[in-house]
């Protein structure tokens, strides 16, 4: 007989978790959505109907477990999800207020000078020292020889990567560089962990290893790409139709609400339908919220949730402010009060990132997508973003990247923020939320599903519980490798793999997940 497994949530590690069991004969896969769509935060569509979005996704050549799944999931034609990846050519670091400029090739240059392109453009937009750079490379380098042991430690220190980096005597405008950069790769703060923030800065500045499916001819000249396409439209249809196909179930409209535990080994999960369901298995891949209100999360200590929102404007041309060199560039607006990050999305036939297949609404040539994750900082307008409407909010974003006051006010009218976040005046609070303060008309900033960030108190979850046969899997839950928590495709991919092994394990079904491990953190477990 096969091992019934119910995984809770259809988001994009749900997905990844049913992929994996489904790669064993002997598991009956069952997946139950809570709301009548599965998919996520990778949700997002353009059509005449409906232009949704929740943010640009960024994919890195150190995603070895998101390549992996991609790689697997067939579309079209001999192809895969790995062939809807569109390289970026350029990263733009942007100052608006001077209106500097400097282009990151994206391309893999193995020369000197190709090796220090994003430290050239940190010199030049941040008017760094060089010896700045040269003591963020020794704070790199130092963190880099550290074993597992010396890693963990600094966790149970409850070290900042302010704290650590106090003792390297950076300038204002070097901290300035760092903070701004992480805040708006990840969300991170001077309050973040040490270990999560110089991980990352180690892949930035040196360089990962790369899953050996982007070593093959048509990826191995690039070093980031992203979807081509809305992630909705191009993610989801295949792999859901991969998984039908493989015999997965699926539920709408259905989530778990409780676990009777009575009988530990085996706990009922009860749901907002009133069933109560018996598996062998069961995986929680959840909003971050959900997870601490079952029970799952750490007393004492919840999980730091962070404002992290998108936006996408339906453009028939780009304001010149806007013009880059081409549309496969992502631009970093360093100076902006938010943190903002935004892309030019057009088609393939326009010399953009978009496939030529996507249904452009008429009237519409482009979409500016934009993300931000620094809201309370205060903007042009001396308002943070929880103090603005959400027309003065869309007017401010478009001041911070440089849009001609007299084009905002058009302009505005047609910005579209993501489907979880909402300016509402709901007297009646979801638990599973988080809410701004009441502005003086009455409403409030209303955001669901938020990024789970990393700070010595509030450190990601693990992967087993406290129930022997209940996983989590998610970006707030941390996997071996890397052992941090970074909100990205890459964590959620990882940590599915890693719940599914266990299942198996736990399960006694001699199945091997596959899994990429760099040859570094190999060797720094052994150390």
């Amino acid at each position: 007989m096969k091992k019934k497994v119910c995984i809770w949530g259809g988001g994009w590690s749900g997905l990844t978790a049913a992929l994996e069991l489904s790669e064993s004969n002997k598991c009956e896969i069952h997946i139950y959505e809570a709301s009548n769509t599965l998919g996520g935060k990778i949700l997002g569509s353009v059509n005449e109907e409906k232009i949704s979005t929740h943010a640009i996704r960024l994919i890195s050549e150190y995603y070895p477990a998101f390549a992996d799944v991609c790689s697997r999931i067939p579309t079209e034609k001999n192809k895969t999800l790995l062939d809807r990846w569109s390289p970026v050519e350029f990263f733009n670091f942007y100052s608006s207020e001077k209106n500097k400029k400097h282009l990151i090739n994206r391309k893999i240059d193995k020369s000197f000078s190709g090796n220090f392109q994003l430290l050239k453009a940190a010199l030049l937009t941040f008017e760094l020292r060089f010896y700045d750079i040269y003591l963020v490379y020794l704070a790199i380098k130092k963190f880099r020889e550290l074993n597992e042991n010396k890693i963990q430690q600094l966790e149970e220190e409850k070290l900042t990567v302010e704290t650590y980096l106090k003792a390297y005597k950076l300038s204002k405008k070097a901290k300035d560089f760092l903070f701004t950069y992480l805040g708006i790769t990840v969300a991170a703060r001077p309050t973040s962990t040490a270990t999560m923030s110089l991980d990352l800065m180690s892949k930035m500045f040196v360089g990962v290893y790369r899953s050996h499916h982007l070593t093959k001819n048509t990826y191995k000249n690039h070093k980031s790409w992203v979807i081509d396409g809305p992630l909705g439209d191009r993610l989801l249809p295949p792999f859901l139709e991969e998984l039908k196909k493989r015999g997965v179930y699926f539920h709408t409209n259905t989530t778990v609400t409780s676990f009777d535990v009575s009988n530990k080994d085996n706990p009922i999960a009860l749901t907002n339908t009133n069933e109560k369901i018996i598996a062998d298995a069961h995986i929680l891949a959840l909003n971050n919220k959900v997870i601490e209100q079952l029970g799952f999360g750490r007393k004492n200590m919840p999980l730091q949730n962070e404002w992290s929102i998108g936006g996408i404007l339906p453009l028939k041309h780009i304001p010149k402010a806007l013009q880059q060199t081409n549309y496969k560039t992502v631009t970093a607006v360093m100076d902006s009060n938010w943190a903002i990050v935004y892309v030019i999305w057009a088609k393939n036939n326009k010399g953009g990132f978009w496939s030529n297949d996507i249904n452009f609404p008429e009237e519409t040539n482009y979409f500016l997508e934009i993300v931000t994750s620094r809201l309370d900082y205060k903007g042009i307008n001396n308002k943070t973003f929880f103090e603005c409407n959400s027309e003065e909010a869309s007017s401010e974003i478009l001041k911070q990247i440089g849009v001609d006051d007299h084009l905002i006010s058009d302009l505005t009218s047609k910005f579209i923020f993501s489907d979880c976040l909402s300016y509402t005046n709901e007297t009646k609070k979801d638990k599973f939320s988080l809410y701004s303060k009441t502005n003086s008309d009455g409403f409030s900033w209303k955001l669901y599903a938020p990024i789970y960030t990393s700070s010595p108190e509030t450190l990601p979850l693990t992967i087993n519980t406290n129930i022997p046969n209940v996983f989590l899997c998610g970006e707030a839950v941390a996997s071996s490798y890397p052992y941090i928590k970074t909100p990205t495709l890459e964590l959620t991919s990882e940590t599915a793999k890693e719940a599914v092994q266990m299942i198996f394990n736990y399960l006694k079904i001699n199945q091997k997940v596959n899994q990429e491990y760099p040859e570094r953190f190999l060797k720094r477990q052994k150390m």
